[in-house]
């Protein structure tokens, strides 16, 4: 495996988002595609950038798995980017979207000791029964980010992908949160 220098990583990490927000950014490509032009040119953007620098790192881009490419995590590290997520909040010029970087290390598993999977759907039984009321901006990592910051009890998505929630999933739980992939539960 190769060695990484996280604190390496996030600096060439933070001038490329920085670099990617400076961008003369354009609209939707049609009034159908929601895939707009700068999903692509900030994708390609991070990821050259960040291969020049970290010729070893793997990457795993939405607009690359889109495109053919395959999504394959491994034991290297690999870079999982989301170039504009909340795309639709991005064309009507909404302000909730967000830049998803996130660096794996190494592959994580998952436990699937029957005991900690009644656990947790009984975990998760119990917290749905009590929701008040939902509401969603369009953008899976913003929600998790709201989780982080305590400005939001909890946050249920369906239907998304590693890129969608990788930079997301980081911020819970270096916040002392917990995250679970509750289709992974199901029979």
């Amino acid at each position: 495996m190769t060695s990484v220098n996280p604190q390496h990583c996030l600096s060439v990490a933070l001038k490329l988002v920085k670099e990617a927000g400076e961008k003369n950014v354009e609209t939707k490509s049609s009034v159908v595609d929601l895939v707009t032009e700068s999903d692509k040119a900030v994708e390609k953007l991070l990821i050259t950038g960040l291969s020049g620098v970290f010729p070893d790192h793997k990457f795993i881009g939405e607009e690359s798995v889109a495109a053919g490419e395959k999504c394959v995590l491994t034991d290297e590290p690999t870079w999982i980017i989301d170039p504009i997520d909340g795309t639709m909040n991005f064309v009507h010029s909404f302000p909730y979207t967000y830049l998803g970087q996130a660096l794996v290390f190494s592959e994580m598993g998952t436990s699937r000791d029957p005991e900690k999977v009644d656990t947790v759907l009984t975990n998760l039984t119990t917290l749905i029964t009590k929701v008040h009321g939902c509401r969603t901006m369009g953008s899976a990592a913003l929600h998790m980010a709201h989780v982080a910051w305590g400005v939001a009890d909890a946050n249920y998505t369906l239907g998304i992908h590693c890129w969608d929630i990788a930079a997301g999933y980081l911020l819970v739980k270096e916040a002392g949160g917990v995250v679970v992939d509750t289709a992974a539960f199901v029979e």
